[in-house]
């Protein structure tokens, strides 16, 4: 598989199979492929909390917010759920918290792409209960969690579609159940201005 495919492979993914199991030494392998990432100045911020226990995992759903642009949609079903997670905590003792977004993005994308090679999904969760899921997590004051990956089997059918221009970029299910992601074209994206 080349770039470009496994990148179109790696799409955030909502719906699981739950049956599926994603040990611990595979959430490890992730965290390794991120710590090879690129970081700002070489700080190296981030840490990583592996999360693959079924009860620790449903302690964790109840914290997170799934698909904002599907409102109707309460989130994965029991047998739909991810079987472990990855929680992108700042360490604030190297790094204030609000300079460490651009690292939490390549570490997280890292993390999706690898997931995507070996034939699992993820979703990136940046809207969860914050407070909730520090207390659940007895995480230190140092220790501020960024991004939660949802990582499992994937369970549903996702399409990328060209967006046409102006037209509503807000992913949706169509009639048979896809979940379609609009991506605009690459001719709407490249700004091309002759500036010499």
């Amino acid at each position: 598989m080349n770039m470009i495919e496994l990148i179109k492979k790696s799409r955030s993914v909502r719906r699981f199979d739950a049956s599926v199991p994603v040990t611990r030494d595979t959430l490890i392998g992730l965290i390794d492929a991120a710590r090879f990432a690129p970081t700002g100045a070489n700080k190296q911020p981030l840490r990583f909390l592996p999360v693959s226990e079924k009860a620790a995992c449903d302690k964790l759903f109840p914290m997170l917010h799934w698909a904002m642009a599907l409102p109707e949609w309460k989130g994965p079903e029991p047998n739909e759920r991810p079987a472990a997670y990855i929680v992108i905590l700042a360490d604030t003792e190297i790094v204030p918290e609000q300079r460490v977004a651009m690292d939490v993005g390549i570490a997280a994308q890292t993390i999706a792409l690898t997931a995507a090679s070996i034939d699992l999904g993820c979703c990136m969760l940046g809207a969860f209960k914050k407070e909730d899921l520090t207390q659940c997590l007895q995480l230190p004051d140092t220790l501020i969690p960024e991004l939660v990956l949802a990582i499992g089997k994937k369970g549903e059918n996702i399409r990328l579609v060209d967006a046409r221009k102006g037209n509503d970029l807000r992913y949706y299910r169509d009639e048979m159940d896809n979940h379609c992601v609009p991506k605009r074209t690459l001719d709407e994206l490249v700004y091309d201005h002759r500036f010499i």
